[in-house]
């Protein structure tokens, strides 16, 4: 069970860092595109630290915090 939701996260983080990249692109100001760097930064030390968990590998998660 709680494989499962970490996997359901890591797909909801994948698809969330995607949607950002998007954003990122298509931003009107720069700005926005500095916002959405900043925020797919986050996403993908969110998402190494949750697949540290979800491996049972605290290198990882070192590595993420």
């Amino acid at each position: 069970m709680v494989s499962l939701f970490l996997e359901l996260t890591m797909f909801l983080l994948v698809m969330s860092i995607i949607a950002a990249f998007i954003r990122m692109i298509k931003g009107p100001t720069l700005w926005d595109r500095i916002l959405m760097l900043n925020l797919i930064s986050a996403k993908v030390i969110l998402l190494l630290a949750v697949y540290a968990i979800y491996q049972d590998n605290l290198t990882l998660l070192d590595i993420a915090i």
